[in-house]
């Protein structure tokens, strides 16, 4: 004969042991409950349903979404395979440099390649060997570029900025006019050093490497390239120098 248990539920006789049904059955009101990535459960009054829910290749991709469960399918999707890991350059890889080239070093954290660039006065000098040289640097200096030799376009006759390169020629003494007898030079040696001076007003001339008053100083290094001492006839002698600005 059949037994009715509290619940309602029938056993019948023979499908259960005597006595052992208290430690085979379990009461509805059992919870099957559910954390983590684990959605779903309830008590046992009713069929339940776990559920835990799957990434696509996307999430993966974007990485943001922690509530679901990544499947050797989504890796994949998301081009995380085997071969594509194996492919990866390992952070222990080193982008060295050379040359005029610094920086680099291992693949750790980001890198920065520097290639220091020359002004116009590294170009002038011609010195030095650790930069590289732009059209810019080239034209400031006034050397040839795309346009042919850089022309100073000064029309001012009180000019005091002239671009690196221009030549001006210079009187380093004073003399009257007369007819030239013989010459030598006395002034500035080659390539040496000299500040110009432009005259303001009221000047026989109008450049010298002779301070006084009322002369402006023009900007830059001027260098000399060369000189011509001259005597006129009954006159004191005076001297010419070609001065060069090359910074």
């Amino acid at each position: 004969m059949s037994q009715t248990l509290a619940d309602g539920s029938l056993i019948k006789p023979g499908t259960v042991p005597d006595g052992a049904l208290a430690s085979t059955f379990v009461k509805p009101v059992r919870q099957v409950a559910t954390s983590g990535l684990a959605t779903g459960g309830g008590d046992l009054s009713a069929d339940r349903t776990i559920n835990v829910p799957k990434a696509a290749g996307t999430d993966v991709t974007a990485g943001t979404d922690d509530a679901k469960a990544v499947t050797s399918k989504a890796l994949s999707d998301a081009g995380v395979t085997a071969a594509a890991i194996a492919a990866k350059v390992p952070s222990s890889r080193n982008v060295n440099t050379s040359g005029l080239a610094t920086g680099g070093g291992a693949l750790s954290s980001d890198l920065t390649i520097n290639v220091p660039k020359a002004a116009s006065t590294d170009v002038s000098a011609g010195t030095d060997d650790t930069k590289a040289i732009t059209s810019k640097a080239l034209h400031d200096s006034g050397v040839l570029s795309g346009s042919g030799m850089q022309v100073d376009t000064n029309t001012s006759a009180t000019a005091t900025n002239f671009t690196v390169g221009t030549y001006l020629l210079v009187i380093t003494a004073i003399a009257g006019n007369g007819t030239c007898i013989s010459y030598s030079y006395n002034g500035p040696n080659n390539a040496q050093s000299s500040a110009v001076y432009v005259a303001n007003s009221g000047s026989p001339y109008t450049y010298t490497t002779i301070s006084a008053g009322g002369l402006s100083a023009l900007s830059g290094t001027w260098r000399a390239r060369g000189g011509l001492f001259i005597l006129p006839t009954g006159n004191s002698p005076f001297s010419y120098v070609l001065m060069q600005r090359v910074a």
